[in-house]
């Protein structure tokens, strides 16, 4: 457009050049008859040719103007292309900013959440410490407890717990160490009533001083015809004889309570095994 509009303006000053000296021509034509003319002729076409060249002179600076006009319309272009550019590159940093905003308005409301989720954690951190030195507390006063009750199994542990049906009290607690013993009643019906097949006996091994007559002992059984004694099998009876043998060691006359006769075999001292300290009616113990 600019190339276009510079070729016209070229085109209009060269014409009005070529007509400034046609009328130059014409007019001396017109007066070369004269005497005086040539002079003025000459003088004239002496300015007409000083107008041609300003003429040409502006023509060029016209022309130069035109140039930079035309070199400023592609300027203009380039720089007009560029704001185009400039605007889609504005419209996706807007885009882009916009994007941004909202994207950090999430961010802030995801960070006030946390920041009340971070003190409500908080809270309950404090409250599961609270609660988790009470059971600490807790756990070394069971703990404690718990040793308690370790020392006193211990203590227990080597008692022996014996019931029976005819107790009116709690059970009886049978202390090994005391150095007697737990047994069976020997179940033959010799000591009925003082003694029953389901009585438990709480028995020592005697000194011989400690026995006397009326004492219920455990003894090892007579051989038959007193010939020996039976280590295999036991009898329990009733001291009714204390005595002393031909040997002059002392020895004991023994009879069931539900028998009418003593024992035929007197029972030395080296055979009696136990006597009786109690008896515990209809009972039972653990074992």
């Amino acid at each position: 457009m600019w190339l276009a509009l510079r070729q016209a303006l070229r085109r209009t000053l060269l014409s009005r050049s070529t007509l400034t000296a046609r009328l130059a021509v014409l007019l001396a034509l017109a007066i070369g008859g004269l005497g005086g003319g040539m002079v003025a002729y000459q003088a004239r076409d002496a300015e007409v040719d000083r107008l041609d060249r300003r003429l040409e002179a502006v023509t060029a600076d016209v022309g130069a103007v035109m140039d930079e006009v035309v070199d400023s319309g592609k300027e203009i272009a380039r720089l007009t292309a560029e704001a185009g550019d400039s605007r889609v590159v504005a419209e996706r940093q807007q885009t882009t900013i916009r994007e941004l905003e909202t994207t950090l308005a999430e961010t802030a409301s995801r960070l006030a959440r946390a920041e009340t989720a971070q003190g409500e954690l908080g809270l309950t951190y404090v409250d599961l410490l609270d609660e988790r030195d009470e059971l600490l507390a807790s756990f070394d006063m069971l703990e404690a407890e718990r040793e308690d009750l370790i020392t006193e199994l211990a203590t227990w542990s080597i008692l022996t717990r014996i019931d029976s049906a005819s107790l009116k009290i709690d059970p009886l607690l049978f202390d090994p160490a005391s150095g007697a013993s737990l047994l069976r009643a020997v179940c033959t019906g010799s000591m009925e009533p003082s003694i029953g097949c389901d009585d438990t006996l709480v028995a020592f091994r005697p000194q011989t001083q400690d026995l006397a007559v009326g004492d219920i002992i455990i003894f090892r059984a007579p051989e038959p015809g007193c010939v020996g004694f039976s280590f295999a099998s036991t009898i329990l009876h009733r001291i009714v004889v204390v005595q002393r043998s031909a040997e002059g060691q002392i020895e004991f006359r023994t009879k069931g309570d539900s028998v009418s006769q003593v024992d035929p075999c007197p029972v030395p001292q080296s055979h009696v095994l136990f006597e009786v300290l109690a008896i515990i009616s209809d009972s039972r113990f653990d074992q």
